[in-house]
């Protein structure tokens, strides 16, 4: 567009190719059109002529904006290849709303798809769904769209399509524990957070054997796995196989006075440096019976420990949320490790806060899907 900022324009024959947040982007079957603000409506594959003011943006690309629209029926456009930025998104040699595509990591503060190596991002611009992008904060994404300039470290991307592809995650250490299924099927034990509404509650312990007749704590530490406890005076020292419990391919621990916590396996293979996160999902038992009121949680806070050479590091776990008849559900812990060291020497524990350990009252928990991953 040639025209002067604020001068009125009138461009016809454009088939709507994206709806945004504000407007849409559209073309002539030559070059591509962004309008914004528009006050009417406009679906995509429409042809219409647009009468609106054509202004400049901050990145030095034109657009329309407000202006009246003639609906001239339904118009045909075969999109070209959208052309791959992601490894030169540095140095973007693409015309105004053309369309690009990339694949990053989403920064949900900053709004913005950075690529590991490349000094400038792809910044999210009026999209039209731009609330499902909260949740997507550390994800690999890949994002079509129309580029809209760039103005250094900033590349605006007015977006069509955004594929999400999960966390971007490197990740050290997982476990979800669908392996005892071997065990948990044979002795009949619930997921007993989703079902405490209707399942009393269950004492089914490591002693218990597969079909092969092995234990299931012995398989535990075949897979390098180890326990710590702490027990009140005067309640008996129970072994780690009777104070530690299974539901159906996660684990319980502890009663009260006899507490019990989780050391994962040696981790190895992590780079020097590389700054870390655990996270599992985790949650109180649910004290009471099936069909009481206001059942009570029990009041359990957790912590992390990594220790490297005798020297240990205590991270507090955020206290679970949930509250007298509320119902059960798992709490999502991501816990920063900041710059502690982790290789095959480090150990890394979870279990109960110091206050509680260990402690004459319930204080009781649930552990699942425990992963170590480089820190998002």
């Amino acid at each position: 567009m040639e025209a002067d900022d604020e001068t009125i324009v009138k461009i016809p024959g454009l088939t709507v190719l994206t709806i945004t947040g504000t407007g849409f982007v559209a073309t002539d079957g030559n070059v591509n059109v962004y309008i914004k603000d528009i006050p009417f409506t406009v679906t995509e594959g429409q042809k219409v002529t647009i009468v609106g003011e054509k202004l400049t943006s901050d990145m030095k690309v034109p657009y329309i904006e407000g202006g009246k629209m003639t609906d001239e029926g339904t118009g045909s456009v075969t999109q070209k290849q959208p052309l791959d930025v992601t490894e030169s998104l540095d140095k973007v040699k693409a015309d105004n709303y053309q369309l690009v595509t990339l694949t990053g990591t989403y920064d949900a503060i900053m709004k913005c798809v950075g690529i590991r190596g490349m000094a400038n991002s792809a910044y999210i611009y009026d999209y039209k769904d731009v609330d499902a992008l909260e949740e997507l904060g550390g994800h690999k994404l890949t994002v079509t769209g129309y580029y809209a300039g760039t103005a250094n470290p900033v590349v605006r991307i007015i977006p069509s399509e955004i594929i999400d592809h999960g966390y971007n995650e490197t990740v050290y250490f997982f476990d979800d524990f669908e392996w005892m299924d071997p065990w948990t099927s044979l002795i009949g034990v619930h997921d007993w957070v989703e079902e405490s509404d209707k399942v009393a509650a269950e004492s089914k312990n490591l002693t218990n054997k597969n079909a092969e007749g092995k234990i299931l704590i012995d398989e535990l530490y075949d897979r390098g796995y180890n326990f710590v406890k702490a027990t009140i005076d005067g309640k008996e020292d129970r072994p780690f196989e009777t104070r530690i419990y299974v539901q159906k391919n996660y684990l319980k621990f502890s009663l009260t006075g006899i507490e019990a916590g989780l050391v994962l396996p040696s981790i190895s293979g992590i780079p020097d440096g590389e700054q870390l996160q655990i996270c599992f999902n985790w949650s109180p038992m649910r004290q009471g019976n099936p069909g009481a009121k206001d059942r009570a949680y029990d009041a359990v806070n957790l912590i992390v420990i990594v220790e490297n050479n005798g020297s240990e590091v205590k991270i507090p776990v955020p206290p679970h949320t949930l509250k007298n008849g509320d119902k059960h559900e798992w709490m999502n812990a991501v816990i920063d490790l900041g710059d502690e060291k982790v290789d095959e020497n480090t150990k890394i524990t979870i279990r109960s806060a110091d206050d509680k350990w260990p402690h004459d009252k319930v204080n009781r928990w649930f552990i699942d899907n425990v992963k170590v991953r480089q820190a998002l």
